[in-house]
């Protein structure tokens, strides 16, 4: 559900993204530089991250012992950057759109 909730709150941030660049030529600036970067991060986590973390518990919980692995740190590390790129992506947005 938490994914849901990040990919539908991406959507919406994208969204006022494009209307804030209504009658520009072009989409450009370093909001959107940093809306592309917080896409990246939630998409590799949903996509790629996440998945395997699944099977890994999947097979913890039927009882083997798979290798190690080092996927919970980048989960983490993902979620850190997305920490520090909200609030940067929401000042950034706030003073573009103001007048």
């Amino acid at each position: 559900m938490l994914n849901a909730a990040e990919l539908a709150l991406a959507a919406t941030l994208t969204l006022v993204v494009l209307t804030s660049t209504a009658g520009r030529s072009t989409v450009e600036g370093v909001p959107t530089t940093v809306l592309i970067a917080l896409w990246t991060l939630l998409v590799v986590q949903v996509a790629v991250v996440r998945p395997r973390l699944d099977r890994r518990a999947q097979q913890l919980i039927q009882g083997y012992d798979p290798p190690r692995s080092h996927l919970h740190l980048a989960y983490i590390a993902a979620e850190r950057a997305k920490v520090l790129l909200l609030p940067t992506f929401g000042i950034l947005l706030a003073l573009r759109l103001m007048p």
